[in-house]
């Protein structure tokens, strides 16, 4: 039987070997676990690769990847329509922003003068008004003094 050594701090005899048994037990159960997924892994790649070696073998015997020089032509000149077309939308689109970004410009800058227009009449009525009150002022001083 195992026995607690208070001064150790820990179980001595039976106890003892029963624990290690089982970390011993534990550490091969860790690594054939491992083991395993490792395994599985491998098989996963070797599946994929047989996979991929069975799909060029159908293209082959279907003809697919013997095209004629006029097929792959056609082919090309195809995507390189496709590719001008996309770079056509993107001119365009590209326009579009542009003139909208510049009418927006405009419409401020328009705007603006308006606002300046409209502050110095503001300014020169109140300017003009302060000059005919000191006009009138005047006046009124001069007629008082006769």
């Amino acid at each position: 039987m195992a026995d607690f050594d208070p001064e150790d701090g820990r179980y001595t005899g039976m106890k003892l070997e029963n624990a290690n048994f089982m970390l011993l037990k534990s550490n091969k159960k860790s690594n054939d676990l491992h083991s395993l997924q490792h395994s599985n892994n491998e098989a996963l790649q070797n599946t994929h690769i047989m996979e991929e070696i069975d799909i060029t073998q159908n293209q082959q015997q279907n003809g697919l990847s013997q095209q004629t020089s006029l097929e792959q032509a056609l082919w090309h000149d195809a995507q390189l329509s496709q590719y001008e077309m996309k770079e056509d939308i993107l001119s365009s689109t590209s326009n579009v922003c542009d003139n909208q970004i510049v009418k927006q410009m405009l419409t401020d800058l328009v705007t603006t003068q308006k606002w300046k227009a409209s502050s110095d009449e503001q300014l020169t009525s109140l300017l003009q008004a302060e000059m005919s009150e000191s006009q009138n002022s005047s006046d009124d001083d001069e007629l008082l003094l006769k």
